[in-house]
């Protein structure tokens, strides 16, 4: 069966994302109708995992750990390593003085090379960068998940890892990359077993549209309470994805250009949008207006706009070697 379903969810899933981070963009407090929604745009990562997951059992038959780690290394390291280097460099160079977790007094007296080096292990210096240090250790454990992929055992490792990502919760401000994967595991399992299970999207089809319109009424309602705790809201959000991509499977398993174009600069615009979000939050810092959906939608489009002259413009200076330095 065509995986076109599984493209065009990952192009939705990065939208998701950027629409989140749009949202924490802004300033507090936000209009009734965004704090209604907000709850549906938190842990948006989790698309993102839980896609991954199933991309690698499609990966699976002809897995090699070097060569798989080499693919890694070029396409996900490497581009990691060279776009992040400006915000690294805004701390390394002390234009930026505070941080949401790190202990700014600490950092500055490291050696600069112990302090990049700390920079890359937590993706501390954007955002979103927290992602990469935690996907790198999927990767580097990549063999365990094919031992129980191949024996079946991936459903008691989901149970197991469910129960201890829901003990420990989401790391307040992605601050350990060691938590963070943890938390997430249970969604790049179910990944993994939904791409050996297939079967299992064709007997949701039927119902996933309205599974997935229950799911969102629950985190509308509940979301400023129950699932506001990352620890429950991961299981609902687990659901949610899975009807998702159903969705994705029984309407839209053939190719959507721009979908297409989405899931192809997933990784850059994971790893650059972070610029742009981060400009606007530095923007509206001082801001006094109660900002409502209308702003969201302009730093949202704004920032893909932004993005995606970047990647024109540096597609066009660095042409066949654009996927070694912007991931895409």
């Amino acid at each position: 069966m065509s995986l076109q379903y599984l493209n065009n969810f990952r192009g939705i899933a990065i939208l998701l994302i950027i629409f989140g981070h749009a949202i924490s963009a802004l300033p507090e407090p936000h209009s009734a109708a965004l704090l209604m929604l907000t709850p549906l745009f938190t842990n948006g990562t989790l698309l993102f995992v839980l896609v991954a997951g199933q991309f690698f059992v499609s990966l699976s038959e002809n897995y090699a750990y070097r060569t798989f780690l080499k693919s890694k290394l070029l396409f996900v390291v490497l581009p990691y390593l060279i776009l992040s280097f400006p915000a690294a460099l805004i701390y390394l160079l002390g234009f930026k003085t505070s941080h949401e977790w790190m202990d700014m007094q600490w950092f500055d007296s490291l050696n600069p090379l112990v302090a990049y080096g700390y920079l890359l292990i937590t993706g501390a210096h954007l955002g979103p960068l927290w992602f990469v240090p935690m996907i790198l250790l999927y990767y580097l454990a990549s063999p365990i998940w094919l031992f129980f992929l191949r024996h079946n055992l991936l459903l008691p490792l989901f149970c197991s890892s469910l129960l201890l990502a829901i003990f420990l919760g989401r790391p307040v401000d992605n601050s350990n990359s060691l938590q963070s994967a943890l938390y997430f595991l249970p969604a790049y399992l179910t990944g993994m077993y939904l791409g050996k299970h297939t079967r299992l999207l064709n007997i949701l089809m039927p119902y996933a549209g309205w599974a997935l319109s229950f799911c969102v009424i629950l985190l509308v309602i509940f979301g400023q309470s129950v699932f506001s705790d990352s620890r429950w809201d991961l299981p609902i959000k687990l659901i949610a994805t899975c009807c998702l991509i159903a969705v994705c499977m029984a309407k839209l398993n053939y190719k959507i250009k721009w979908l297409d174009l989405f899931a192809r600069l997933s990784f850059y615009l994971f790893f650059v949008h972070g610029y742009v979000v981060g400009a606007f939050r530095m923007f509206f810092h001082e801001s006094k207006y109660d900002m409502g959906i209308a702003a969201v939608l302009g730093v949202f489009a704004i920032t893909l706009i932004l993005c995606l002259m970047a990647y024109i413009f540096f597609k066009w200076i660095l042409q066949s070697r654009s996927k070694f330095i912007l991931g895409a």
